[in-house]
């Protein structure tokens, strides 16, 4: 994984969130692979004891 990716949180209530991940890879051929993750974040109680 290369560095200078980014995360973005939007929290849209105390218990949910939007969330974008970008990233890029190398290969061992030296290949490039952008990666860019989206997704709804449940911060209920389970949720947040699922990212400690």
């Amino acid at each position: 994984m290369l560095s200078g990716g980014g995360n973005v949180l939007v929290e849209l209530s105390s218990e949910l969130a939007f969330l974008e991940t970008r990233f890029t890879l190398i290969t061992q051929l030296g290949e490039l692979i952008n990666v860019e993750c989206k997704g709804v974040l449940l911060m209920d109680e389970e949720g947040q004891q699922e990212l400690q």
